[in-house]
């Protein structure tokens, strides 16, 4: 793909996808969650990110299905069951954005969980979908810490773990975009079925030593989810160069 639409560029997401696109040397065409209608008479898209809100996704896949390119679609696609059936059977190429499974170690045996400040709109088992998709035993999810912990399988993971993941997911996708429609049912099954607990996790009940990559505070997360300042652009520089 040599040019990829994010609808949604005015987001938190949306910039953060521009951020990795402008890295890896791909064309950006921007829209604002509201101009999706923009996007089919837009000549020369290759693929779209859709980082617009979970209430628009539906609405937003309805109108990009007639352009028959690939799709990498933020989570969760949507909340309610009917509305993924509609999608699943519009035989999309669809991936649902799934940074963790870019992350090496997480196939392992053992427990999950996430403990983090959470703002989200959607609510936090939405926020958690592929923590709990990926999830092959207990997980246990909390909104109540003021320091990021996460793990996977028993993986103990970093944000730089994270930010890496975005990173290969993208290229990734940009390479050869695969549908991912059996997970993509997997996890909102798991989250309809409450395939998870609501609450904090023995190893996250203590604030413990960490090293400083670990010790990330809601307000710095934050920031470098908006994909503002310095900080954030050269972390996404050097985690490419990285890659």
């Amino acid at each position: 793909m040599n040019r990829i639409a994010i609808l949604g560029s005015d987001g938190s997401m949306g910039k953060r996808y521009q951020a990795i696109l402008r890295h890896i040397n791909i064309d950006a065409a921007l829209f604002e969650a509201t101009n999706w209608g923009q996007i089919v008479t837009t000549v020369g898209i290759d693929g779209i990110i859709i980082a617009s809100p979970t209430d628009c996704h539906l609405e937003n896949l309805r109108e990009i299905a007639r352009l028959n390119i690939p799709i990498l679609c933020e989570k969760p696609i949507v909340q309610d069951q009917r509305d993924l059936d509609e999608i699943l059977e519009m035989d999309l190429n669809i991936t649902m954005v799934n940074q963790y499974a870019f992350i090496d170690g997480i196939d392992g045996e053992g427990v999950s969980y996430y403990d983090y400040y959470n703002t989200g709109k959607d609510g936090l088992e939405w926020d958690c979908i592929n923590i709990i998709g990926l999830a092959k035993g207990d997980v246990f999810i909390n909104d109540k810490s003021p320091i990021w912990n996460c793990q996977i399988n028993g993986k103990k993971l970093t944000l730089e773990d994270v930010y890496a993941g975005y990173i290969k997911m993208i290229h990734s996708w940009q390479q050869e975009p695969k549908s991912n429609y059996d997970y993509i049912s997997q996890a909102h099954r798991k989250i309809w079925e409450k395939k998870y607990v609501k609450g904090r996790h023995r190893d996250t009940s203590e604030i413990k030593q960490q090293s400083v990559a670990e010790q990330v505070p809601h307000g710095h997360k934050r920031a470098v989810d908006a994909g503002l300042g310095d900080k954030s652009r050269s972390e996404v520089s050097k985690l490419y160069k990285q890659r």
